[in-house]
């Protein structure tokens, strides 16, 4: 079970890169020792198990095409003002082209989206997404029913008879 979360998040980090760079009209071009690109990853808790191990995936695939990515976010999950404020940093640095954000308060999003992408900054989400028409090009997610059917497969097969007395449990950060 370890492995398939493991295997899940990485796929997910591929995604949520592969979005970037389909939201583009343009073709990356990759030179010897500089950056064409700088994209972030702004999480909801930059200290997550969860979101490093995206951002491991999200940096291994950047630095394959010579793209520098950023990593930052709030401390906890539930600072929404801190990760609007991350947003705006970095459309007022204007060295990224590209924002991934994995939202905490929805209806914060809609006016620093905007921001982004007046200044030309591409704006994905991921794993939690922004109101819809906020101005995200894409959403990358999970149907987390359908995990929640997949898991109890899983436990069904490793004890069929589990679901009586069963001693499965779920838990989720």
């Amino acid at each position: 079970l370890h492995n398939t979360m493991h295997r899940f998040r990485i796929i997910q980090a591929y995604s949520v890169f592969y979005a970037f760079t389909c939201s583009w009209q343009q073709t990356i071009t990759v030179a010897a020792d500089t950056f064409n690109y700088t994209f972030a990853l702004i999480p909801k808790d930059v200290s997550s198990p969860f979101f490093v191990e995206v951002f491991n995936g999200f940096n291994t695939t950047a630095k394959k095409l010579n793209i520098e990515a950023l990593y930052r976010g709030p401390e906890s999950s539930n600072n929404a003002t801190r990760q609007v404020e991350i947003i705006n940093d970095l459309v007022d640095e204007g060295r990224v082209q590209g924002i991934a954000v994995s939202v905490i308060d929805p209806f914060s999003m809609t006016t620093v989206f905007e921001r982004a992408l007046a200044a030309g900054i591409h704006v994905v989400t991921f794993d939690s997404d922004a109101l819809p028409g906020s101005g995200q090009e894409a959403y990358v997610g999970s149907n987390n029913t359908e995990i929640g059917i997949s898991m109890a497969k899983i436990f069904l097969q490793l004890n069929p008879n589990g679901y009586k007395n069963g001693p499965y449990g779920m838990i989720s950060d």
